[in-house]
């Protein structure tokens, strides 16, 4: 599975790995991205050194950066998709800021 391999770490070493990797990144995003990504965490992240490195939130959490790496390495191919049914972030977000996603959605799906 896609991630499933964290190199023979735990769960929590690997975490703590990014967590000096990342010193940008809260812990609650953190966590969210690995359980999302797993071992691809770092492939994700890219070479992100800074917050703003990963574009801006999209909504929800979600970034520029992450939303490019479902829709390049992941096939998503609609806002719902993103939202739902990989990331389940819509849940934390009101309908305006589903609204602005989806906008957001279909500029990084064409520069893709």
């Amino acid at each position: 599975m896609p991630g499933g391999d964290l190199g023979g770490r735990s769960s929590a070493e690997f975490l703590a790995e990014a967590a000096r990797r990342y010193p940008f990144l809260p812990a609650a995003q953190l966590r969210r991205l690995f359980h999302c990504y797993g071992g691809e965490l770092d492939a994700v992240l890219g070479q992100a050194r800074s917050a703003a490195d990963l574009g801006r939130d999209l909504g929800g959490g979600i970034t520029e950066r992450e939303l490019d790496w479902m829709v390049r390495q992941e096939w998503v191919r609609t806002p719902e998709d993103a939202l739902w049914r990989r990331t389940k972030r819509g849940l934390h977000m009101t309908e305006a800021e589903r609204q602005d996603f989806a906008r957001s959605f279909q500029e990084v799906r064409q520069a893709a």
